[in-house]
């Protein structure tokens, strides 16, 4: 009974009730209207003022078709990197019902949908769906080392 508990708690952590963006101090939550590799837009609230994220400053995204207030955080735990090794910005994204995240070079979400660019030339997906949330449930960006990559991850299909 335990550990049916426990895993119980531990699933709840990662439970999502809204889009939102976390900064690695505060998360903001509501709707994301917008992405590109440079910035992220999201509607305070859903309803309210917009508000623009520069990637550089996001620890990750993650999306949902409700609009409350999220049940989870992102880690802010500080990484270490080797510092010589060729890097390149790099989205990791989680997409539902995918065992394992995907690497993309390119993600953008816009008023025509939205549209992923796997690394190396491995594919891309698009949608004109209005909510990612029903395809994706996290994005983060980060700084990579390219021979750290790991270029077997899953794809959803067309």
């Amino acid at each position: 009974m335990k550990y049916i508990i426990s895993a119980f708690l531990l699933l709840m952590t990662f439970v999502v009730k809204a889009d939102y963006v976390n900064d690695g101090r505060h998360q903001f939550y509501g709707k994301i209207v917008y992405i590109d590799k440079n910035q992220v837009k999201l509607k305070i609230n859903c309803t309210g003022e917009e508000r623009i994220f520069k990637w550089t400053g996001i620890v990750g995204i993650a999306f949902d078709n409700q609009c409350k207030h999220p049940g989870s955080n992102f880690s802010t735990s500080a990484a270490t990197a080797d510092e010589k090794c060729p890097k390149k910005t790099i989205f990791s994204v989680q997409f539902n019902n995918l065992q394992g995240v995907s690497m993309a070079d390119s993600v953008k979400l816009d008023e025509h949908g939205w549209y992923v660019h796997f690394i190396n030339n491995q594919g891309d997906f698009n949608s004109t769906a209005a909510n990612p949330s029903t395809t994706i449930q996290w994005i983060t960006m980060d700084e990579k080392c390219l021979n750290d990559l790991n270029t077997t991850f899953p794809i959803p299909h067309k």
